[in-house]
């Protein structure tokens, strides 16, 4: 009955034990690193869909800025309004002139 090699058996547990805790610890080890991973992808993911919402924004309003054509249209118009405000103006320094001598006239004084 003593036909079992206790000193053979007890290494061999040894070596099943040795074997456990490795893969415990290169378990224990690449779960960790998958936890860091996963949490740093998420913050790039984050920053990747910040960075999608600003650069939808920035092509929208580039979208509704006014083109070329737009602004020389603007600028054509404003001119063309700078020019009617010098005639009016001009109108108004011509009827102040003639409301001048009506006013002289009628007052009974000296026309100038």
């Amino acid at each position: 009955m003593d036909g079992i090699n206790w000193t053979a058996a007890r290494f061999f547990f040894d070596l099943v034990q040795v074997g456990a805790i490795l893969a415990i610890g290169i378990y224990s080890w690449w779960k960790a690193n998958h936890q860091t991973n996963s949490t740093e992808m998420n913050k790039i993911k984050e920053r990747v869909e910040r960075n999608d919402r600003r650069i939808e924004r920035v092509e929208q309003d580039l979208t509704n800025q006014p083109s070329h054509a737009h602004v020389s249209k603007l600028r054509n118009e404003m001119s063309q309004l700078g020019k009617e405000i010098a005639e009016m103006t001009g109108t108004m320094k011509g009827m102040n002139s003639q409301l001048t001598l009506v006013t002289q006239h009628l007052m009974g004084g000296k026309v100038e």
